[in-house]
């Protein structure tokens, strides 16, 4: 049986930001994550100022600072009929090397996408409190006591499930919160919900042959679809177009999107 303080179902950044200061506070904690950890398809982009300050306080505000965005890469955005086409509007913000500090804060937004954000974040509480991050392991059950949580973990690589105590559990497990949902604590819909569709693609030659025109995002001005951001993921060539998706509407190849989305002088 294993015995904690606190009891953390679901490692992704929220999940992984909360064990991290209850590691700067002494306070124990285990975290069970179904996944591996891995990121292939990252949604995380940005991680704002507020975050970085907490960051700074868990001194790792440097690493994701570092982690490997250009610093003469445009941070500026773009309104387009389509990326490297008819420029509608754009908002200078300059470059990481170029843009001015906050008057408010130490720190500013940083560009650190998840794929390059998670490995941070675990390989930081690897190192200060080892063996208390759990990947593979999945929450199977919990019971509620006045002063405690009992739940069964399951570690999925050896297919074997064991007892936790902790005196709080917290679910870090996403919006469709299978805790929540074991609570019968509702999560109802406060708009209609939309549905989209987001492409990971690579165009290494993309940001010289835009030159000037190089941005993070574009938000692309061509209704029905394509009428969401395309945006520069890792700054090395790796991009996101996100689309809007019709239900009961066949959707378009991905290469077709991607394509639509990127003017023609500049598709290969």
């Amino acid at each position: 049986m294993t015995t904690t303080d606190v009891l953390i179902v679901g490692g992704g950044p929220v999940g992984l930001a909360l064990a991290l200061d209850l590691a700067h506070r002494g306070v124990d904690f285990v975290l069970v994550e179904a996944g591996d950890g891995v990121v292939d398809h990252p949604r995380v982009g940005s991680v704002g100022i507020r975050s970085m300050e907490l960051l700074r306080r868990w001194d790792l505000a440097h690493r994701v600072r570092d982690a490997g965005w250009p610093a003469d890469h445009s941070l500026d955005g773009a309104w387009v009929t389509s990326v490297g086409g008819h420029e509608i509007y754009r908002v200078h913000m300059g470059t990481v090397a170029t843009r001015p500090r906050s008057p408010h804060s130490p720190e500013l937004e940083a560009i650190c996408p998840q794929h390059w954000l998670m490995p941070i974040l675990l390989g930081a509480l690897e190192e200060r409190v080892p063996g208390r991050v759990r990947l593979r392991h999945r929450l199977d059950g919990q019971r509620l006591f006045p002063d405690r949580v009992e739940a069964t973990v399951t570690d999925l690589a050896a297919g074997t499930s064991h007892p936790v105590t902790a005196r709080w559990m917290v679910a870090a497990d996403g919006a469709g919160s299978p805790v929540r949902k074991s609570l019968g604590i509702p999560a109802p819909a406060v708009h209609e919900t939309r549905v989209f569709r987001n492409i990971l693609f690579r165009a290494p030659q993309l940001r010289a042959q835009l030159e000037h025109r190089n941005a993070l995002f574009w938000f692309l001005m061509s209704p029905p679809g394509l009428r969401f951001p395309m945006r520069a993921i890792d700054g090395h060539g790796t991009y996101r177009v996100t689309v809007g998706v019709t239900e009961g509407e066949p959707q378009p190849p991905a290469d077709e999107l991607v394509r639509s989305a990127v003017s023609p002088a500049f598709r290969s």
